[in-house]
């Protein structure tokens, strides 16, 4: 080995310390993947035996499983039990290279490969593999579906700390912030829950804020059940609609205007395409909804709150909602993904909102301006709380990735 700088060596896998030692992973492991009971059979999915397929291995760390298994269909199949702390690697499929330790006793089918070292921890297998996933993809599988094999996952060269104290002070200091970014996740889908449940109760007037009149009882009306105060409007009555112009033939990555198509609004707004023209400019508090999409689709009377002037382009198969009456941002509350504009989907043919479902769409509101925008603001409100959230979560993942490549490869050192 060429040693190339005080203290660190060229080896085959890149610069590591001097005193790091290159393995194969199949001379310090022993590996084994399993097999499916006959799916023929019912009763071998009706036991209490945790059944890991490669498609649990998303979790990274597998603490319940989606099915189950029973102890016939272990005996009479090919399945293989792991224990508590295994290192799983899924070998083919969609899911191939993704790795997990499971921290429960499950069975694995034939396309995950189990391996169990004392020379090396789950922990740093884990950490190791999902930082060269795409590396050890593009190494050793061409084209198509990648496919791994046990025989080449006990090929690949891995280097290791020289102590098994270091690889676990590594494979802590990740685990850490894995822990760290796995409570930011559980806590936005709780946000989440918390604010869906918010708009269905604040949408339909089940819920009053304080500080407003609760006339007592409900009437029902099209849109359902709503406060007696509430009325219902036609939403020509409430907004002037605008059909979105074509831009495609001005699409500019240096554009001035940012463009307003259904995969803008699907992803709220992080896919940008820009233009030098607008020829249907969004003005601040317009309301952007899709009006095409394809059977099931996810973008279909999706909505888009416009927050500054002079900076959207509003394409063709987008409306521009206008507000004559309701708060603007109520409206944007009532009118995304709207039930009734979703019945037009028929799961089978491209869905188009004409002008004559948006004329006879029904829209529920409070009796004053002051209410509308007290709803708004508290969704609103719920919705910076989350993306405050998701922020800080990805930083703590764009952290955590400098300090795999930091740590896994010897340049920084713990120990």
């Amino acid at each position: 080995m060429e040693v190339v700088d005080a203290g660190y060596k060229m080896t085959e896998v890149g610069l590591t310390p001097s005193d790091w030692v290159l393995y194969r992973i199949g001379d310090v492991s022993i590996s084994y993947s399993g097999g499916t009971p006959n799916t023929s059979i019912p009763e071998y999915y009706k036991g209490n035996i945790n059944w890991i397929t490669s498609s649990e291995l998303n979790k990274g760390r597998i603490r319940e499983t989606e099915g189950y298994i029973s102890l016939s269909g272990l005996n009479n199949s090919s399945a293989k039990v792991v224990e508590n702390g295994t290192f799983l690697l899924a070998m083919y499929g969609a899911t191939a290279g993704v790795s997990a330790v499971s921290e429960i006793s499950g069975a694995i089918n034939q396309a995950i490969l189990a391996i169990t070292s004392e020379k090396v921890g789950a922990e740093y297998l884990f950490q190791y593999f999902s930082l060269f996933k795409e590396k050890i993809i593009n190494t050793y599988t061409q084209g198509g579906q990648p496919n791994l094999s046990g025989h080449i996952i006990r090929s690949i060269r891995i280097p290791l700390p020289p102590t098994l104290t270091e690889q676990k002070a590594i494979a802590a200091a990740l685990y850490d912030v894995d822990d760290l970014i796995t409570r930011l996740d559980k806590l936005i889908e709780k946000k989440k829950a918390i604010k869906q449940g918010a708009m269905q109760g604040l949408l339909s007037g089940k819920i009053r804020l304080a500080g407003f009149h609760n006339e007592a009882g409900y009437k029902m009306t099209e849109v359902g059940n709503i406060p007696n105060d509430w009325e219902v409007k036609m939403l020509p009555e409430v907004v002037d609609f605008i059909h979105g112009k074509a831009h495609e033939q001005h699409i500019d990555k240096f554009g001035q205007y940012v463009v307003v198509n259904s995969k803008f609004i699907s992803s709220e707004g992080s896919v940008i395409k820009n233009s030098n023209e607008n020829f249907c400019p969004g003005k601040k508090g317009d309301v952007l909804t899709v009006l095409s999409d394809l059977p099931n689709g996810k973008a279909l009377a999706k909505c888009y709150y416009v927050e500054k002037d002079n900076h959207y382009a509003v394409n063709q198969r987008v409306c521009i909602l206008r507000s004559k009456q309701p708060s603007s941002k109520f409206l944007f509350f009532i009118m995304n993904r709207n039930k009734y504009f979703l019945k037009f989907d028929d799961g089978v043919t491209q869905t188009h909102i004409l002008n004559h479902h948006i004329r006879k769409c029904p829209i529920p509101l409070p009796p004053t301006i002051e209410e509308q925008e007290a709803i708004a603001s508290a969704l609103f409100s719920m919705i910076s709380e989350i993306k405050e959230l998701e922020v800080k979560r990805d930083k703590y993942k764009l952290i955590k990735q400098g300090m795999m490549q930091e740590l896994l490869t010897g340049k920084t050192r713990l120990i």
